[in-house]
């Protein structure tokens, strides 16, 4: 039976590497077995995954579930024979990975682009011969200390604070996998982003210990940085004006299934904030 597409979630097999950053992606598809339904395990072997198929949420078709058991760096050698065996186009793949310049609890879903230096993603476009293929990236941020070597920043514990909210994130992040497999591409945009927006402010309280400088280092832009030294309550107002904007936005996108012009300029303000 053909299957609708491919959800492959990255990260670094074995026991010492469960729950560190570089593992969000695994740590998603736990949770998305857990909401799916018929879930079937099947042989990944010729494939070097763990695999499974199942029915989504919004979709009426089976997909291809995935963590690739190749290590990081070699996951194309996973997801390009799957794909191909299954005859599917990037278009119908979605490949769920941590995120140095997101921070903890902020994500952003987005076909094609660059790897900002991410091994997985660099492998899978190699593999693939093009990075047009969607992706659920789950922040992880830099480290505060700055100096830290990045291998070990992406290899180490998630601290209580990122448990705390990746698990709030869970249910938007769900949320966005379902309008994907939905086929509303731009719901699904901005049902990661307007999560963005609604953690600005648990990012800002994480902040407060560290200071300004400090919370820029771990991902909060310009504006953001400079409202922690707003008053709690003002900023509160401000952001939830903001959320209840998005959220409206969003809405219309699921009925229009396409981008009005208001949030085509949403994107790009967001975007000018990362630069």
């Amino acid at each position: 039976m053909a299957v609708a597409g491919l959800i492959v979630g990255l990260g670094n097999p074995g026991k010492q590497y469960e729950s560190t950053r570089h593992n969000m992606g695994f740590l998603f598809v736990d949770e998305l077995l857990r909401e799916a339904k018929n879930v079937s395990s099947m042989s990944g072997d010729k494939f070097r995954c763990e695999l499974w198929k199942a029915a989504l949420p919004g979709s009426p078709d089976q997909w291809l579930i995935a963590k690739p058991q190749t290590f990081m760096n070699l996951s194309g050698e996973c997801v390009q024979p799957l794909a191909a065996w299954h005859r599917l186009l990037p278009e119908n793949i979605l490949v769920v990975h941590d995120e140095l310049d997101i921070a903890p609890g902020r994500m952003k879903f987005k076909k094609g682009g660059g790897n900002a230096g991410h091994n997985g993603l660099k492998s899978i476009t190699q593999r693939l011969g093009t990075p047009d293929f969607y992706r659920l990236r789950l922040g992880i941020g830099r480290s505060p200390h700055g100096g830290e070597d990045t291998v070990n920043w992406v290899l180490g514990r998630l601290s209580p604070e990122a448990q705390d909210a990746f698990r709030k994130q869970l249910p938007a992040a769900l949320e966005v996998v379902r309008l994907f497999a939905e086929g509303n591409i731009p719901a699904a945009t901005y049902a990661a982003n307007a999560f963005v927006i609604e953690c600005v402010w648990r990012c800002v309280v994480m902040c407060r210990q560290w200071g300004k400088s400090e919370a820029k280092a771990f991902g909060l832009t310009d504006k953001d940085a400079t409202a922690l030294e707003s008053d709690e309550a003002s900023l509160r107002r401000r952001l939830r004006r903001v959320q209840d904007d998005v959220n409206g936005y969003i809405e219309r996108a699921r009925r229009m299934k396409k981008l009005p012009m208001e949030l085509i300029a949403w994107e790009e303000k967001e975007s000018a904030n990362e630069t």
